[in-house]
């Protein structure tokens, strides 16, 4: 493994000085709740970043993954050597790279993976000899975790671990951090259309509950289990009353909107002949005849619809 006195060498290296514009942004991941931290840099290249992240209280930041790991080569560019955690034996070998994530010391004892804010470290080390062997000019830094929804706020931590140091350390770059949103509403939809018209209906009915349980896809409209069955009497009274209702009728129906099973509006109508199939094929079926939305239909029956079981 090459030697951590490269380190100092490359350091000394002096890139041609302009200033730069650097943008740090983080992204929300489609709708999960992965967030990556990425940057551009339009002249010198960043040295190395320090920027503190931070979500909003009750939230956590989990499950941190650099991009890149150790040196930065021609075939593997990045921003891999982490000072804060870095682990280097006598002889100048690494033994351990380590964690992005600064360590909880002093003077400023940053949070750690599980708090609601953290540190992030991170280098490059590469041989100057050859200048392809340097980051890109853009690319992604690590990607995390949170546990929640929140608001993803990025700072410099140029208190005590610098902030963004450019090659040319007597550069001062103009420098943009952008933060993100992290919405998950649309996780908890199951089954049915995980579509962007499914999203519309379920926000213009007021993000009803109903429509994430784990079995409201199979005719669970009121989320509740009875003795042996998932799908019954109390169901039944509300799909009855919503079925073939238009719109604002089916809004007056308390929970009316929980019998619409596979999210769908046919012509005037949000509870209909598909829905019946739906409820016809699970009245009443013992579990675990009734599969979650998100695995395939096992049926065990079913009962005759409309009909008190044996």
């Amino acid at each position: 493994m090459r030697k951590v006195s490269l380190i100092l060498a490359v350091l000394l290296f002096a890139a041609p000085a302009w200033a730069a514009n650097v943008t740090v942004t983080a992204t929300q991941v489609g709708d999960t709740n992965e967030v990556t931290i990425t940057y551009v840099t339009d002249g010198n290249l960043p040295r190395a970043f320090a920027l503190a992240v931070e979500v909003n209280d009750g939230v956590t930041i989990d499950i941190l993954t650099p991009n890149h790991e150790g040196e930065s080569t021609v075939a593997l560019k990045g921003y891999g050597i982490f000072p804060g955690t870095i682990d280097i034996n006598d002889s100048g070998d690494v033994n351990d790279y380590g964690t992005p994530v600064a360590p909880n010391t002093p003077p400023d004892n940053p949070g750690q993976l599980g708090s609601s804010s953290i540190v992030i470290e991170m280098g490059s080390l590469y041989d100057v000899n050859d200048s392809n062997n340097a980051p890109s000019q853009s690319g992604t830094l690590c990607s995390f975790n949170v546990s929640g929804e929140c608001y993803v706020n990025l700072a410099e931590e140029d208190t005590y671990r610098g902030g963004i140091v450019m090659e040319d350390p007597d550069e001062t770059p103009s420098v943009a951090l952008n933060g993100c949103w992290v919405i998950l509403q649309n996780d908890c939809l199951i089954g049915g259309n995980a579509g962007t018209k499914e999203k519309s209906d379920w926000d213009d009915w007021g993000k009803p509950d109903c429509w994430c349980y784990q079995y409201q896809c199979r005719g669970d409209i009121n989320g509740q289990k009875t003795t042996l069955w998932r799908v019954q009497s109390k169901d039944l009274t509300i799909f009855r009353a919503a079925f073939f209702q238009k719109d604002p009728e089916l809004a007056a129906i308390p929970n009316g909107i929980c019998a619409d099973l596979n999210h769908v509006k046919t012509t005037l109508w949000r509870v209909q002949s598909k829905d019946l199939t739906i409820f016809r094929t699970y009245f009443f079926v013992k579990d675990p005849g009734v599969p979650p939305c998100d695995e395939a239909p096992i049926i065990t029956g079913p009962y005759n619809f409309w009909t008190t079981p044996p």
